[in-house]
């Protein structure tokens, strides 16, 4: 289960990054997980890797450093690339706080104008939630 999360983060960030552009607001961490679920794929959207990563979090810190070094490799050619989207629109469907643990379901469309629904797992930590 551990070893799929990493992926299935990565495989959700490699989905859903279709471009950079938008401003992203900032978290705080007595948000909400669906605030923070929006805010982390925004941050992606954005090309924002400070907020990406500052959203997320791993049990193993041989996993956080594969991550990082992905969002290097995806983010730096894509930074130059010209805006095709303005907004990335995330629609929160449902979230349910278990604990400290959540579940937040968001719609958005894809790059191919498809609607795609995907579930968010975040942890509660002592810096707030995480993806």
């Amino acid at each position: 289960m551990k070893n799929r999360i990493p992926i299935s983060v990565l495989l959700a960030t490699t989905f859903f990054a279709v471009s950079c552009g938008s401003d992203v607001v900032a978290v705080s961490k007595s948000d909400s997980p669906a605030a923070i679920a929006v805010h982390f794929f925004n941050s992606i959207n954005a090309c924002d890797i400070e907020n990406v990563k500052a959203n997320v979090c791993f049990d193993n810190p041989a996993e956080q450093e594969i991550f990082d070094e992905y969002l290097e490799r995806i983010f730096v050619p894509a930074a130059g690339k010209q805006n095709m989207v303005n907004d990335s629109v995330y629609a929160v469907v449902s979230e349910t706080v278990s604990g400290d643990t959540a579940y937040v379901e968001l719609c958005a469309m894809t790059a191919v104008e498809k609607k795609a629904k995907m579930t968010v797992r975040l942890l509660n930590s002592d810096d707030g939630w995480k993806v």
